[in-house]
């Protein structure tokens, strides 16, 4: 057991536990493996022909995981805004842009 409390995953059960979930977390200090099974499991579901979408919460993360994948990676927040938009979900700035466009229209 580690200082938290808890035991660490070892990496082949990290791959395991992530292919059972629709999403997941993988945190960590350098060298404990981060890489190492996300790449492990970017293979296995692209072999299997899984959409998938890499997201990290800070931009110089994102591009981090893109250099170490190959794959286009997202942050979060940019995740959010093309899932707001891909469900038709109007952002403030379009609803008022919306709202002043018919308001100038003539009657």
């Amino acid at each position: 057991m580690k200082k938290t409390g808890k035991e660490l995953a070892p990496p082949a059960q990290a791959v395991r536990e992530a292919l059972k979930h629709r999403m997941l977390i993988i945190t960590g200090s350098s060298g404990v493996g981060k890489t190492t099974i996300l790449r492990s499991i970017l293979v296995i579901l692209d072999s299997k022909g899984v959409k998938i979408v890499l997201a990290a919460r800070l931009a110089v993360r994102r591009s981090a995981s893109a250099e170490s994948t190959g794959m286009e990676a997202k942050t979060i927040t940019a995740c959010s805004e093309f899932e707001a938009k891909a469900s038709g979900a109007a952002t403030a700035a379009s609803r008022s842009s919306a709202t002043s466009s018919s308001s100038m229209r003539p009657a």
